[in-house]
C-alpha cells in the first residue's frame, strides 16, 4: 500500500451485490455566502453601524480581555489580522477534547485483523473502523455500507470543492474517489507523553459519546476524546485487491494514513497534514496507537534513533517513513548494489513489498525463508531488523511480493526502494514516529507513551 500514484477519476465500477452506497450533494465552488456577507457592509447603515461597534469591542478585547466579546465579529485592520493568523491556525489544528483536561496524547486500542491493525473511529454519528497505516497519507472510508467498516450517512459527509480522483496503492485499488469534509473523532485514553500514563490501559470504547473520569491513587484516569472538525476524507465508489493480497477484509480497505507530508498542492491534503498532531507510535505488544501533539522521541535518544529520508526527489508523492539501507541480506547472502536501497516502514502491509527491478533481480525471486536490514542510528550504531518463515509464527505473516513504485527515479534505476511491514515490527516491539522532527525508532529503550 506504501507506493500510492494519484489521478484523475476515470471511470467507475460497478456495484457490488448486497451494499447500499450513499450519496454525496454536488459539489459547489460557490461564493455566495461571501457576496452575501459583502452585500451586508456595501452601503448598508446597518453595516457600517456594525464595523464601528466591532472596532470598540476589538480596542475593549485588547486593553481588558475580560470585556471581550465572542458575539461581536471583531474585524481588526489588515496588520492586526496578519499578526494574529499563526494563533489563529494553531487553534484551527488543535484537536478538541472533552471538558476537564487538553490532552497531549491519546492512546487507542487497535485489533489485528488479517496481518494488518484496524482502529475505530468516528465520522460525525458514524462509527468506523480503518486500517492504521503508516505507508499512506489519507482518511479513506468506502462509500458503500458494509458491517465491518461501517456506513457512511449523506449527513456525514459535505462537499469539499476537490475533484474526484482515482486511487492506487501497492496492494489495493480504489474506484473513484470522491474528497468530502467530515468530523473525524477518536476516542482512547489520555496519555501523559513525558513518561506518566494516566489510568490503566484501555479497551474499544464502549460508546462514541461515553466519557469516564475515575481516581486511581493520584492520578486522574480519563477516557477522551480527539475531534478532528472539517477534515478532507476520500469516499471511495469500490476498494479492489490487488493479486497476492490475503482474503481477509483488512486487505482490501479504507485506511487511517498517517503519512503527514505531500509532495505538492496536486495530492490532495493528508489527514495528519490537517491536524497538529506531530507524533505518533504504534505498541505490538499491547496492541494500542498513540496520537500525540508533542515529540515522543527524546532529543538527546540518538541510540537507536534514526533520521529519515526524504524519498520525494525520487518522485514519492508523500514524504514516507523510510531510512537508508547499509546492507540487505536474503536467505544468508548479502545482496549487492550500485544504487542506494531505502526502506519504508509500512504497517499497512504484512511482509514485504519490493519494486520489480530489486526483487527480479536478486534471490528474493528465487524464493524468500529470511530477510535482514542493516540501517545507521543518528549516534553511528548498528540498527538491524528481519524477520523469517521460522521466526514470523503466529499472528505474524512473512511474505515478499513485487510491486511497481511509478516513481521516476525507481524507474530509471536511480534507487531501490522495500517496504516493510508488520513482520519486521512485531520483533522490534514498537514503531515510533516522531513526524514532525523525521526520526524513527522501532523498539523501547525509553519511557514513552507507547513503552511504559
Amino acid at each position: 500500500r506504501g507506493a500510492s500514484m494519484r489521478g484523475r477519476a476515470r471511470h467507475a465500477r460497478g456495484a457490488r451485490g448486497g451494499t447500499r452506497e450513499i450519496s454525496i450533494p454536488a459539489i459547489s465552488a460557490s461564493g455566495d455566502a461571501r457576496e452575501e456577507e459583502r452585500a451586508d457592509d456595501d452601503g448598508d447603515p446597518d453595516g457600517t453601524r456594525r464595523s464601528l461597534l466591532a472596532s470598540v469591542a476589538l480596542l475593549l478585547a485588547r486593553s481588558s480581555p475580560a470585556l471581550a466579546s465572542p458575539s461581536i465579529p471583531a474585524r481588526p485592520s489588515p496588520p492586526a489580522l496578519a499578526a494574529s493568523l499563526p494563533a489563529q491556525l494553531v487553534d484551527a489544528l488543535a484537536p478538541s477534547t472533552e471538558p476537564g483536561r487538553v490532552a497531549d496524547a491519546l492512546r487507542l486500542p487497535m485489533t489485528l485483523d488479517g496481518g494488518t491493525y484496524v482502529v475505530r473511529y468516528a465520522i460525525g454519528d458514524t462509527a468506523c473502523r480503518g486500517v492504521v497505516d503508516t505507508g499512506s497519507p489519507f482518511l479513506t472510508m468506502e462509500g458503500r455500507c458494509t458491517d465491518y467498516w461501517g456506513c457512511l450517512k449523506e449527513s456525514d459527509a459535505r462537499p469539499s470543492g476537490y475533484g474526484d480522483t482515482y486511487e492506487i496503492y501497492g496492494l489495493q485499488e480504489d474506484g473513484v474517489t470522491r474528497w468530502v469534509l467530515g468530523d473525524a473523532r477518536f476516542d482512547g485514553e489520555v496519555v501523559d507523553v513525558t513518561g506518566e500514563t494516566v489510568g490503566p490501559p484501555v479497551g474499544p470504547p464502549a460508546g462514541w459519546a461515553e466519557t469516564s473520569r475515575v481516581t486511581s491513587g493520584n492520578k486522574l484516569a480519563t477516557k477522551q476524546r480527539f475531534t478532528f472538525p472539517e477534515v478532507l476524507l476520500g469516499v471511495t465508489s469500490e476498494v479492489t485487491a490487488k493479486e497476492g493480497s490475503s482474503g481477509s477484509p483488512a486487505s482490501y480497505a479504507p485506511f487511517v494514513g498517517l503519512v503527514k507530508e505531500r509532495a505538492g498542492d496536486w495530492i490532495r491534503p493528508t489527514f495528519l497534514g490537517q491536524t497538529d498532531v506531530t507524533s505518533f507510535s504504534l505498541d505490538f505488544a499491547t496492541d494500542t496507537l498513540v496520537l500525540s501533539r508533542r515529540e515522543q522521541i527524546p532529543r538527546e535518544l540518538r541510540a537507536g534513533t534514526m533520521s529519515m529520508v526524504d524519498l520525494r526527489p525520487l518522485g514519492s508523492p508523500v514524504f514516507h517513513y523510510a531510512v537508508a539501507v547499509e546492507e540487505l541480506w536474503i536467505n544468508g547472502s548479502r545482496h549487492k548494489t550500485d544504487v542506494p536501497i531505502y526502506v519504508v516502514f509500512d504497517s499497512g502491509t504484512t511482509g514485504m513489498l519490493v519494486d520489480r527491478d530489486l526483487f527480479y533481480g536478486s534471490d528474493l525471486a528465487l524464493g524468500t525463508f529470511e530477510c535482514h536490514m542493516k540501517m545507521r542510528a543518528e549516534d553511528g550504531s548498528r540498527v538491524q531488523i528481519g524477520s523469517s518463515l521460522r521466526t514470523c509464527t503466529s499472528r505474524c505473516l512473512f511474505l515478499t511480493l513485487p510491486i511497481d513504485v511509478p516513481w521516476d527515479g525507481v524507474r530509471q534505476g536511480k534507487a531501490h526502494v522495500i517496504f516493510a511491514g508488520l513482520a519486521f515490527m512485531f520483533n522490534q516491539g514498537s514503531l515510533t514516529v516522531d513526524a514532525d522532527a523525521r526520526r524513527v525508532r522501532l523498539g523501547g529503550g525509553f519511557k514513552g507513551a507507547a513503552f511504559l
